[in-house]
């Protein structure tokens, strides 16, 4: 189950979304999800929480057809870590290095 949060990661440092889409990354996560679906579905909604996307598109995503439902949450989990990247990037304080006076 940590192969997830490993791709996710690696996925989402590569590509843009609608890159994603096209790239073997994205079935592979798509693989992934439906297989901690059907295997801990309570494992990945806690994911899903942990990754803060929002529990309205959640249950939107779950309302789809059942073979739908593990490519809308990868979606989800796509969009969703694409926002956080961009949001560090945009907010990223430069680092302002410490003199070795006051370096602890």
């Amino acid at each position: 189950m940590q192969q997830l949060p490993n791709i996710l990661q690696e996925v989402t440092q590569q590509y843009s979304a609608e890159q994603l889409r096209q790239t073997d990354y994205f079935e592979t996560l798509v693989a992934a999800v439906q297989m901690v679906m059907n295997t801990q579905p309570n494992y990945l909604l806690q994911m899903m929480y942990n990754l803060d996307v929002q529990e309205q598109k959640i249950t939107h995503a779950l309302k789809t057809q059942q073979h739908q439902q593990a490519i809308a949450l990868a979606q989800l989990i796509v969009e969703r870590q694409l926002q956080k990247i961009i949001s560090r990037q945009t907010y990223q304080q430069p680092h302002i290095p410490v003199p070795d006076v006051d370096a602890w």
